[in-house]
């Protein structure tokens, strides 16, 4: 897994790729003591490594609070549901412009309490797991255009889904 992410994923010059790990990552701790996100960012310095499970970004010059989690627990049947939680449960003064929330394998973007949510989709094929459970598995990555004023506040959000269909 390590070495496919750094021969594989994409390199851009000037562009850096801010990164959390999630329960497919603690899998190799726990069996082993394997800390695979400070690996691939020792390895590959475009890729930065923020921490397990949740972290709080701050993008460009305004310092955009955008809050990075892959929460445990099972999917929702309305997809809208685990967002809203999430948001719910946040800190008034550690309130994020912008939450993405990985692990559940879906794609989705709702504007809810002043946050633009995200579920993000993964980039691992269904699983056995999934098709036994009959859980829908979304392969892809958005793309997001914010554009901020001086203050930080978003005067403009566009989310572009790029699904992935061919193996």
């Amino acid at each position: 897994q390590l070495v496919n992410v750094v021969a594989n994923y994409p390199k851009v010059d000037g562009i850096k790729t801010y990164f959390i790990t999630g329960s497919h990552d603690e899998t190799h701790f726990l069996n082993g003591g394997f800390k695979m996100g400070g690996e691939i960012a020792e390895r590959r310095k475009d890729l930065i490594y923020l921490g397990p499970n949740q972290s709080m970004f701050y993008a460009g010059k305004a310092k955009v609070p955008i809050l990075i989690r892959h929460p445990g627990g099972g999917c929702s049947k309305s997809l809208s549901y685990k967002a809203q939680e999430a948001i719910n449960k946040i800190d008034e003064k550690n309130k994020p412009k912008v939450l993405l929330m990985g692990h559940f394998h879906k794609s989705y973007c709702m504007y809810y309490n002043d946050i633009y949510a995200l579920l993000v989709p993964c980039l691992v094929d269904q699983t056995e797991f999934m098709k036994v459970n009959d859980l829908q598995n979304i392969v892809g990555a958005v793309f997001l255009d914010l554009y901020v004023d001086k203050k930080g506040n978003i005067e403009y959000f566009n989310y572009d889904e790029m699904r992935f269909t061919d193996k």
